[in-house]
């Protein structure tokens, strides 16, 4: 039997190309990865991976299995999937492990980059047909918090300044918190909420800008918000005693501390 018209079968498609099937959009992503290394003081490693725990692609320094950790993130994609459907919340966006030298921080991303604007693949536009991906960095404690508690000890010593914080605008969660007053956890949750509502309505207006600070004035306080210009998605949160502070030199000193932060 003659073999002439006989063709190869088609070559089996990586993960990678699969969910990035343009060459252009691949390239992107592992440019947004290195960023996001180069960025994140303490990161060593990040990986994309399914949802189902099959690795996309990754980058990294050092030894560790990126396999094995796209095996595992899959399963915590699970469980936050049915804790988040137990307790009648809406679909699972971030899982973060917490541990006494450092983080993994998991990260569900969308269909549409657009609609995670947090994402250092916001870039492309278009990730996946469906909620598929999630990428989880890894990073060393020692490194990123002992940059932050320096930060917020900074901010403490600005005139009339009682509560500090370091909040994660896509989760709500603190990275890192000093002083008294009122219930920061609960603050930074709240105020998640104000950064994104105007972030939606900048969106809205096709405003090509970005914030600098928001500003809450209360009768007995003022509540600064700085986004952090090296760190996207996170925010500063000071809280200050009305009385006893010199606003103009409070938002000096945060502009200072923010773009000494580095993580």
């Amino acid at each position: 039997m003659s073999t002439d018209n006989v063709q190869a079968p088609p070559a089996r498609l990586s993960p990678f190309e699969v969910f990035f099937p343009d060459a252009a959009q691949r390239e992107a992503c592992l440019a947004a990865m290195a960023r996001m290394m180069g960025s994140v003081t303490g990161a060593y490693a990040s990986v994309l991976a399914t949802i189902d725990g099959q690795p996309v692609t990754h980058s990294a320094t050092g030894e560790w299995r990126p396999a094995r950790v796209a095996a595992i993130v899959g399963s915590l994609c699970a469980l936050g999937e049915t804790l988040g459907k137990e307790i009648n919340q809406r679909t699972c966006r971030n899982v973060l492990l917490e541990t006494e030298t450092g983080l993994a921080v998991v990260q569900r991303l969308p269909r549409r980059a657009a609609e995670f604007p947090a994402s250092p693949f916001r870039s492309a536009d278009r990730v996946h047909p469906s909620f598929g991906v999630v990428r989880t960095s890894l990073i060393r404690r020692r490194s990123v918090m002992s940059n932050i508690k320096e930060s917020l000890a900074k901010l403490l010593e600005i005139d009339g300044a009682i509560a500090a914080a370091v909040v994660d605008s896509t989760s709500g969660l603190l990275l890192g918190k000093e002083g008294s007053g009122l219930d920061l956890d609960l603050a930074g949750a709240g105020n998640t909420e104000v950064v994104r509502a105007k972030l939606k309505t900048m969106r809205s207006l096709n405003l090509d800008d970005k914030i600098e600070d928001i500003l809450i004035t209360l009768d007995k306080q003022y509540h600064i918000i700085r986004p952090v210009d090296s760190a996207e998605g996170l925010f500063i949160y000071l809280v200050l005693v009305k009385e006893r502070a010199n606003l103009a030199l409070a938002r000096r000193k945060v502009l200072d501390v923010e773009t000494q932060l580095s993580i």
